[in-house]
């Protein structure tokens, strides 16, 4: 097998043919924003709701609210009886056919379960999309805030139940689960009742539910509101200035023209430098409060700042601390596509402000921007090479409008797929501005898109998956691209791809492991003392030059505060799920060359597979492997020197 470098060779004496990648025939040429300008569509989500004033809007909030009162009448009126089936004195001697009404009074409750959680999701989803294009937007931070309190009122209806199912008898879950409308529940009762010593009284569950509003999910939004109208001012070594939102400010650093990309990291710096108090205030008060909960979790089983994180992952301690070894062992591999890089840009090492940099045009080219059309049919055309129900998803996505892809100055940073839980139909969302990167990118995106909808005539409680799983999906899309260029494109574009998988490599293999130590340090220090913007800066840098080494000539020291991820308050340890999905998603694309179209029905039935078992379970039926095992890590990582 070749190695990393030798797999990558940059062309820069010659000039690129034109492009030979065969297109798709898309329809593109109707579709505002995507045939006759680069940046994408917008999407249309009227399908759901007019706006966030309409009518139909109005009475979903409104039947939100009646079914929380059917659930909290209903639970009130069960609550005696699931506290004697769980009271230690008296299970012996309950007869369980007395119980019957309970079992068939909480077998429908959970038909209003799912009717309330899909018409909230939905509101909230909406809102999110609003808030996601216009940052400024106060009707949607707004109601952002609103919705936030009535998951929290949702979520205490619900708690005597949830308890009860993690501490009931045996005998009552099996009974419970023998119904259609529950049979589907018993992975996410298992996982209760396997974590059910780290639970707290229902009081004290309540009170973690309400206080979090205005604790630590407030954190979260503020920094999504700080980062969506913030302003950076780029100055450009020509003497230019101009002014961006954060989101293209961020879309400049992708690029292939170093003037542009330095001149935006730098204003991303100076911007976040303006801000780096309230952005350490953040990642203080999250860290704070999930150590704070943690210990109070630990009464009965040790919890720390690892444990919620494994859990929300659905994996074992063991099957991360394997991943990790693995993946320290690899670092000079990881880091000599780096040093290709740098030496593509005529430079000994990178500068911070390359390491998500375009692949350098061939001397005397100048490098074009592929229209979002473009794009999108070299995506699609890639997909149709694995598979026919793949690539013509993309035909429902454009038809339907459910990608966002403009340049707006207060448009939220990054990109993302999200979807409507009523009409079960994805959303892929980024700022498309032209690059192979944002093209790879839309590929992620709809690979997470197709998860989903390959799951969408699935009960709702085995739809979804944890990131580890999720990460797998759309790693898998982009890798199926990034083949397809290496094998159809002209000069040009297979060496851009090249380019961008030595990139990708290092993202997932380093930059992915900097945020993850970084966090663990963080959270760390944040057990004994609140740490400065200063110190944080410090730590960053510390933990960037450790696994970067001399492949970089200084560190991102304010990456703590522009990456999004920290910031998160529904989620930590935002990181390591990509680098598990990049190295699973290479084992599985391996496997699919070996068994060609056989393997996508059995890809199709393991993603289906991700809400309802463990990762372990899951590789394990589906591949045979045994992922706590770091010999399965090493294999998978020979795999990332030809991708």
């Amino acid at each position: 097998m070749e190695s990393l470098t030798e797999s990558l060779t940059v062309t820069r004496a010659s000039k690129a043919p034109e492009s030979a990648l065969p297109t798709s025939k898309l329809p593109l040429s109707d579709q505002p924003g995507s045939s006759d300008q680069i940046q994408g569509p917008a999407w249309d989500n009227s399908a759901e709701y007019p706006s966030m004033t309409s009518a139909e809007f109005q009475a979903d909030r409104a039947q939100v609210e009646a079914l929380l009162l059917k659930v909290q009448t209903l639970v009130a009126d069960l609550k005696p009886a699931m506290g004697l089936l769980t009271s230690e004195t008296a299970v012996v001697a309950m007869n369980l056919p007395t119980n019957g009404d309970l079992i068939e009074k909480l077998q429908a409750l959970a038909a209003i379960e799912d009717d309330l959680y899909t018409l909230l999701g939905n509101l909230s989803v909406f809102v999110s999309c609003e808030a996601g294009v216009d940052g400024k937007n106060q009707q949607a931070q707004k109601l952002t805030g609103e919705l936030q309190a009535t998951y929290s009122r949702v979520s205490q209806a619900f708690t005597p139940v949830s308890l009860f199912f993690a501490r009931a008898p045996e005998a009552v879950i099996e009974a419970y689960l023998k119904s259609d409308a529950t049979k589907d529940r018993q992975f996410q009762i298992f996982l209760s009742r396997k974590y059910r010593d780290t639970l707290l009284s229902e009081a004290e569950e309540n009170m973690i539910s309400s206080l979090s509003i205005s604790g630590h999910t407030a954190w979260g939004t503020l920094y999504n509101q700080i980062s969506g109208q913030m302003k950076c001012h780029l100055k450009y070594d020509d003497g230019r200035e101009e002014t961006l939102g954060f989101a293209q400010a961020s879309g400049l650093v992708r690029g292939d023209n170093e003037q542009a990309r330095k001149a935006a990291w730098q204003a991303i710096n100076r911007a976040w430098k303006d801000h780096k108090e309230s952005a350490a205030g953040i990642l203080n008060a999250l860290a704070g409060w999930r150590i704070e909960i943690a210990k109070k979790r630990s009464a009965k089983v040790k919890q720390d700042f690892l444990s919620q994180p494994i859990r929300g992952a659905k994996i074992e301690r063991e099957t991360l601390e394997a991943m990790m070894v693995a993946v320290k062992e690899f670092l000079p591999q990881s880091q000599a596509g780096l040093r290709f890089m740098a030496n593509g840009l005529g430079k000994k090492q990178l500068d911070p402000w390359d390491i998500l940099a375009g692949a350098p045009a061939p001397e005397g080219e100048t490098s074009k921007a592929r229209t979002f059309a473009e794009g999108l049919e070299m995506i699609r055309a890639s997909f149709m090479e694995v598979d026919s129900e793949f690539g013509e998803f993309c035909d429902i996505m454009l038809k339907n409008n459910w990608m966002e892809g403009r340049v707006l100055e207060s448009k939220r940073n990054g990109a993302y797929c999200t979807g409507f839980p009523k009409s079960r139909t994805p959303r892929v969302f980024q700022t498309y501005m032209g690059s192979m990167n944002d093209i790879r990118t839309l590929a992620h995106e709809l690979g997470h898109a197709y998860h989903s909808w390959v799951q969408r005539d699935l009960p709702r409680a085995a739809m979804g998956s944890p990131m580890t799983l999720a990460e797998t999906a759309s790693v898998f899309a982009e890798t199926a691209f990034a083949d397809y260029v290496k094998k159809h494109g002209d000069a040009y574009a297979k060496n851009e791809i090249r380019w961008q998988n030595a990139e990708t490599a290092a993202a997932f293999l380093i930059n992915i492991p900097v945020r993850y130590e970084f966090e663990k340090a963080l959270y760390t220090e944040r057990q004994t003392t609140t740490l400065t913007a200063e110190e944080l800066s410090k730590m960053m840098s510390e933990t960037w030059m450790q696994w970067y080494g001399d492949t970089l000539s200084g560190p991102d020291e304010m990456f703590w505060a522009s990456k999004l991820h920290f910031a998160m308050s529904y989620v930590s340890f935002y990181n390591f799920p990509y680098t598990f999905g990049y190295l699973f998603s290479l084992s599985l694309y391996a496997k699919r060359k070996e068994e060609g179209s056989s393997f996508m029905p059995t890809y199709r039935a393991l993603l289906r597979d991700t809400g309802r078992m463990t990762a372990e379970e899951l590789v394990q039926k589906h591949t045979g492997e045994d992922i706590r095992n770091v010999d399965y890590w090493r294999k998978a990582l020979k795999l990332a020197v030809d991708v």
